[in-house]
This record gives structure tokens, sequence and C-alpha cells, in this order.
């Protein structure tokens, strides 16, 4: 009965199906071995998701691992059906979406399949307690000897102010109609901005201010989210339980499966800079869960990308700096983003030379064992884990990254990412998301894509600054550009020129800095 309401409330309010680096098996691959285990390479990998919606996720892992296969599950029949009707489309053969409630998973596929990597994103604190229950006995039941599975979540304490608002929310819309539900949760959002800007606090309630100004903060948040499917989702939906860390990793246990760490956060006694702060944490919280979970405290942690595997393997699992560096001696580094802070902020430190490095070789990788001359061996790997703190952007990846530039008969749009940006080109898709080969979100528009198509490796700049200029006079737009929050429209012919000249060289650098280009062989 429970789970034909969440499948009615997915199937009326489609979730737009996106792709998320953090679960892509590449990541998960190597935070796996980092920590001491020895999963299947991603290149030849049996991978489940569950609750995939349209495939939005995996459909691009998919595409780049050829030779893995993919299933993804939901209880949505609509968001299959439309994750099928493009995989159809584009033309991959080496994924399957299926209607499934996750209770069935083990009665269908046990001593039949097992997984290398299971992918649980968005789905575990948005079910009931038996559908839980099911995804872990699934874990454990179905994932390889040597697999990792991910498990998102949204966590305690951080939650705890967001629950505030989604009960007011939930409260407020209580007797409106289905399709009328979030209109009214949001004015009621409008409401209490509002009746806070209309009344008067004295300076003394100092708990009635605080308590606003994170209630407003949350608020804003909200108002600011473009994606009105995700907010009835994480703000209306019947289910939405957070969870401390301490007791996600409990439940584990319930089941035989461990926690390995955290696929975006790593915590160390390191941070506290006051010598007696930092002996007190390690002998009040000794062990890393607690350890963990009293820093979740601290930072007001919201959510958590957990990476799990079976009981069996916690003996393998290594957490000290010399073994990670060990295992991941012939990996590389590189950063997602250009992080031009890194840089200041390493002037006259110790790792200086090995930020530099990375920044100057982006959107390229490095070696780790290139690394090991610029930093002290000792160091590398805390100076790993601050370069992700303050950049958010730095991979440890199990492969070299090159930096390939567009250029005719040199280079061009991967072949693999014709067919896929086609279809989006084609139906304008509301309910999926195109994915780069990082699994990040393809963050281009129709035009962009479209002229993203010709970067062929036959098609100089000139070429696609010429048809790009003529699309604009075939759809009768004029170009505008937005500055000092006023836009101009730009009717002069050379400042037309200029426009689409610098459009078509951001858009070569997008290519280049999202890995979507390939050498010709």
């Amino acid at each position: 009965m429970i789970n034909d309401l969440i499948k009615a409330s997915y199937d009326e309010v489609l979730y737009r199906s996106n792709s998320y680096n953090m679960t892509c098996i590449d990541r998960l691959y190597e935070l796996a071995k980092m920590h001491g285990l020895s999963p299947r390479n991603p290149d030849n990998a049996r991978v489940l998701e569950i609750g995939c919606a349209s495939g939005g996720n995996i459909m691009g892992q998919a595409i780049n691992h050829p030779n893995s296969h993919f299933i993804g599950i939901d209880l949505s029949d609509e968001q299959v059906k439309i994750g099928k009707e493009a995989i159809c489309s584009i033309g991959i053969k080496n994924i399957e979406l299926i209607t499934m409630d996750i209770c069935d998973l083990i009665s269908i596929y046990k001593d039949k399949l097992s997984f290398d990597y299971i992918i649980v994103h968005g789905v575990y604190s948005w079910v009931p307690n038996e559908v839980r229950a099911a995804i872990l006995e699934s874990s454990r039941e179905l994932l390889d000897d040597d697999g990792v599975a991910l498990i998102s979540y949204n966590t305690y304490p951080g939650w705890k102010i967001n629950e505030i608002t989604r009960d007011f929310m939930r409260f407020s819309a209580v007797n409106s109609d289905k399709q009328d539900k979030l209109q009214a949760a949001l004015n009621a959002l409008k409401f209490e901005k509002a009746a806070y800007a209309s009344t008067k606090i004295s300076p003394e309630q100092t708990y009635q201010i605080l308590t606003r100004e994170l209630k407003l903060d949350t608020i804003n948040q909200i108002e600011e989210t473009k994606d009105k499917a995700y907010l009835y989702h994480e703000y209306l939906e019947i289910f939405n339980q957070p969870f401390y860390l301490s007791d996600f990793v409990a439940d584990l246990e319930d089941f035989s499966l461990c926690y390995i760490a955290d696929m975006q956060f790593h915590f160390s006694y390191d941070e506290f800079v006051n010598q007696s702060v930092k002996e007190y944490a390690k002998l009040a919280y000794p062990d890393r869960i607690s350890k963990d979970q009293m820093f979740d405290f601290l930072n007001s942690t919201k959510f958590r990308s957990s990476l799990i595997t079976k009981k069996q393997n916690e003996q393998k699992l290594v957490f000290d700096d010399d073994s990670i560096l060990k295992n991941i001696s012939d990996f590389h580094l590189v950063l997602t983003s250009q992080a031009p802070q890194l840089a200041d902020r390493a002037k006259g430190l110790s790792l200086e030379p090995f930020a530099k490095t990375l920044v100057e070789s982006y959107p390229g990788s490095i070696s780790v064992k290139d690394a090991l001359n610029l930093v002290a061996p000792s160091e590398l790997i805390r100076h790993i884990y601050d370069i992700i703190a303050v950049t958010n952007s730095l991979i440890v990846s199990h492969k070299s990254i090159c930096d390939i530039y567009y250029k005719p008969g040199i280079s061009k749009l991967k072949e693999e990412y014709i067919a896929y940006i086609g279809y989006f080109i084609n139906t304008n898709s509301e309910a999926l998301s195109c994915a780069t080969p990082m699994n990040f979100i393809l963050g281009l528009n129709n035009i962009e894509m479209e002229i993203l198509l010709m970067f062929d490796g036959k098609n100089s700049l000139k070429d696609i600054t010429k048809f790009l200029s003529s699309k604009f006079k075939k759809l009768k737009l004029v170009p505008t550009i937005e500055k000092d929050g006023i836009t101009k429209t730009l009717k002069e012919s050379k400042e037309q020129e200029q426009y689409f000249k610098d459009a078509v060289e951001a858009l070569a650098k997008y290519a280049r800095t999202n890995y979507l280009l390939e050498n010709i062989l």
C-alpha cells in the first residue's frame, strides 16, 4: 500500500534523472582501492542502480564503459519508460532499465547474478523501514565478494533545521490538491519571510533571532532551487528520514555489512590546531566512526554518500596514510575545475609546488609518482585531503587523463557522444540530463549542444563560428550579454562577430575541460 503511494507520486511528479560524479563507478573503485579493497575494474563490471528513475545517472556511465553491464530498477513505470525510449534512440546496448519493487530484488537475482557495484543514490532516506531493510539485504546478498555499494542519505544533525521547514510546508499544503501542493508550500514560505520582516524581536531574544536566521537561510535555498520536482520530493514526499552516521553504521552491522568511507568527506584530528583540543578529541572519540560522527555534530552535516561492503572485508580495510599512498601509487591526480584559489592559498606552504603543478596541468592529470617529486611522501595524502576540502574538485583517478585541445585533423568530439548528445537536441527532455565522461551534468542548452556536434575534426573554429552566426539569423535571434546586472543587445555587426567568436572559443574550452574530445587515430 505504501509502495503504491510512492509509485503514484513519482509517476505523477517526474524526478529529473541527473548524473552525479560521486556515484560514478570509477570513483567507487578508486575509494575502495585507496582503503585496501580489490573491486573489479570499472571497465569490465556488473552494475546495479536501485532507484534509477529514467537512468540518467547510469546512461552516460554505460556509454563510457562499453564492456560493463548496467541494470537500473525503479518503481515508477513512467520514468522507466522514458529511460527505455532514450536508450533505444541513442543505441546503448549494455544497459537495461526495469520496473521493479526493491523488495523483489533478492527473489529475482539471488544465486543468478551478482554485482560489482551497487548504486543507491537519493533513495534510502525517502522510503519506509521495510524498503531500507531490503536495500541493505540486497547489498549483502547481491554484491560480489569484493563488491562495494554506495548509499546516500540525508543526515542529522544538519537536517534537523530543514525538518522544521519541511514540516511547515507539509502542514501548509495538507488541504491542497496534488497539483497545487508545491505552490501552496512555497506560498507558505513567502508568508514566513514576510511575517519575520513585519514583526520585531527584542535583541535579548537571541534564540528566536538565531532560529529565524537559520530558517531564512533554508527558505532562500529552496526559493533559489529551479528543479521543482526535487523540491516536491524532498519537502513534500511521504518519507524523508535523515540518519546519524552512527545509526546508519549500526544498521549496516545488522545486515553483515560494513562502512568504508564517505565519497565526499574526510575528517582528521589534525583539523584542530590547538593541541589540547586535538588530544581531547582523540580520547573522547577514539575510533573512526565516533570521530566522523563528532565532526558531523560540529559541522552540522546534512547529507552523506557512504561507500560500504560486506562485513567479511572489514579486516582488509586500511586508513593510515602510508597504506593509502601504497594503494594509489599507480594512480593519478586531476582537478575537475580550474580552482584558482588553490595556488593563492598554497603560496609559501610546503604544498605550493604540488598545488602549482596541479593547477598548471588542469584539465590534465599528474601521476602520484610525479607528485612525490613535489611533496614529501609523509605529507602527500594529507595534502590531497586538504586540496579536496579547499577546492571540492580534486579526483584521485585510476586512469591518466589527457588535456586534449580541439584541432581539426587532430582531435574531435568523442564518437560515442554524437548519438547521445543528438538525443537531447531532438527531444529537449525534461526528465533526463546528459552526462559528461566524468558523470557531471552536461550544462549546455540545445543550441550549444548542436554547435558541439560540429567539433567533428573537420570543421575549423572559424567554420563553426560562421555556422553559429547563421543559426542566429535563421532563428531571428539577436545576441545579448549581461553586464553589471544589465542586459545589452548587440546590434553592431562587429559586436556580434566578437560574440560568436567568443562563444565558440568558450565551447571549445568547455569540451576540453569536460573531457569530451578524443584524438583522431
